[in-house]
Parts: C-alpha cells; structure tokens; sequence
C-alpha cells in the first residue's frame, strides 16, 4: 500500500478495506465533477479536492471550521487530501481520466498546482525580478 495512503488511514483510525473504498469513492466523485469543470484548470481541481476532503472530515464527524479544529484535524485534512491523489496516481488514468487532464495525475503534479494555484509563480516571478533589479544597482 501506498505510504501516504497508509499514513493517512493511521491517523484517521480506520481499517484498510473501509478507508480505501472511501479514497476510491472521493477519487471518482473528484473525477466526475472534474469531467463537468473548466479543462485543464488545476486551481478549480485542488479547491473541488479541498472541499471534498472536508465534507468527508465532517462525515467522519471532524468538524475543520475554526483554529482550534485545524490545530486538531489539519494533518488529518492534509493526509487524507495527500492519499486522495495517492489513490488516483496508483489507479491511474484509465480510472480517473479528467484528474489526469486536470493535471493532477502525481503528488508531485498537485503539490505544484497548489503551488500555482495560491499564486506562487507570481511570487516566484516578483522575486526574481527584484533580485534582478538590484543586481543591476550594484554594477
């Protein structure tokens, strides 16, 4: 079994047949509703992920809405958002055919969708634009 899904299914306490069926069912639900989104946006997947993941937490009877329950549950938002992708990366594209076009095929492709998605390469692109400005100061 996948490391993330298994870290995932420690935290949230439940047994490996009940906790996969639930990542294979938020899989699909994630695919299907990604089937009817914008193509090839990645922000709109991670904010569909997000909020599946959080309706699940509260099925589960977590409640994510305030500080002091993100303190509680965060890592357990984090894990199960993290073994979600985990699940579809092991299944595959022939499973979960419209997360791969929205470019969630990998942990790796979600981790810089989120990136992207929170405006990162903005941040990326300012930075380098002031280092580069003052660069040329000093010459």
């Amino acid at each position: 079994m996948n490391e993330s899904i298994e870290t995932a299914r420690e935290l949230m306490e439940l047994n490996d047949r009940i906790f996969n069926a639930d990542l294979a069912d938020i899989a699909f639900q994630f695919d299907r509703i990604l089937g009817h989104a914008e193509p090839n946006r990645i922000a709109v997947a991670i904010d569909i992920l997000l909020s599946l993941v959080t309706v699940y937490l509260r099925g589960r009877g977590y409640r994510i809405g305030n500080s002091k329950a993100w303190k509680a549950h965060g890592l357990k938002f984090a894990w199960v958002a993290t073994a979600v992708i985990a699940k579809i990366e092991e299944r595959g594209r022939f499973w979960y055919p419209n997360a791969s076009k929205a470019g969630l095929e990998s942990l790796e492709s979600a981790v810089k969708g989120f990136y992207t998605s929170c405006g990162g390469s903005d941040i990326v692109k300012e930075a380098e634009d002031i280092l580069r400005r003052k660069g040329g100061e000093n010459d």
